[in-house]
């Protein structure tokens, strides 16, 4: 469901409220326990209180789900991707920058490059370039997606309009996408002139105002409100 404008201004006053004292309470047990001697914002305040408030705050927040007929529980954020029809998009970002963030067999293994059937060197430089392109294509898609919800409410200049049209053709007309699992490190040849071939298809669709028809991934951003 959709909240009303005050509802969600609540929400978000709730949800900033609790992130706050969550941070406040880690910082501060951190602190407290390994260098103690330095100040820091909430040092002041017993433990005790602190958790006494993010209490009340979860109830507050408990509550406001109860009223709008909503599980009393905060939802997840593929829930919440699922509801703003996200879904494929987050489940492309989650797995992409969980297995980089969290320990993960495979995700070491990778690393491992050399002469096939000979011993290989392991280093994160070998993924340098595979991460900066997926980091630079997340970060551009994420933008779209943040542009499209969020323009009314940030009064983007007219011209923004043409900037974003341009990164979503930039995104388009790119040979290939960043995979979660790479031709490359299974050691098969990556069908690059398929590729190009697919894309050169894709392009005929533009529309008659110039506009792609957008694949997947772009259709989702394309279908926010």
């Amino acid at each position: 469901m959709r909240f009303k404008s005050d509802d969600q201004i609540k929400y978000m006053t709730l949800i900033r409220e609790i992130n706050f004292l969550d941070s406040l309470i880690a910082q501060r047990n951190f602190f407290a326990e390994n260098n103690p001697f330095q100040a820091i914002v909430g040092g002041g305040q017993a433990v005790q209180d602190l958790m006494e408030r993010r209490a009340s705050c979860s109830d507050r927040i408990r509550e406001f789900y109860l009223s709008h007929g909503l599980p009393s529980r905060r939802p997840n954020v593929k829930e919440m991707a699922s509801t703003v029809g996200l879904s494929t998009i987050y489940s492309y970002i989650y797995f992409a920058a969980s297995n980089f963030v969290h320990f993960n067999p495979y995700a070491l293994l990778r690393l491992g490059w050399g002469p096939k059937g000979e011993p290989c060197q392991f280093s994160v430089a070998h993924f340098g370039g595979y991460y900066r392109d997926l980091s630079a294509f997340c970060g551009a898609l994420l933008y779209l997606a943040f542009a499209r919800s969020f323009r009314s409410l940030l009064d983007m200049a007219a011209d923004h309009q043409v900037a974003c049209d341009k990164l979503e053709q930039i995104l388009l007309a790119a040979p290939r996408w960043p995979e979660l699992i790479t031709f490359e490190e299974l050691n098969l040849e990556h069908q690059h002139q398929e590729s190009i071939f697919r894309r050169a298809l894709l392009g005929k669709t533009a529309g008659e105002n110039g506009h792609y028809v957008f694949v997947g991934i772009l259709n989702e951003i394309k279908s926010l409100p």
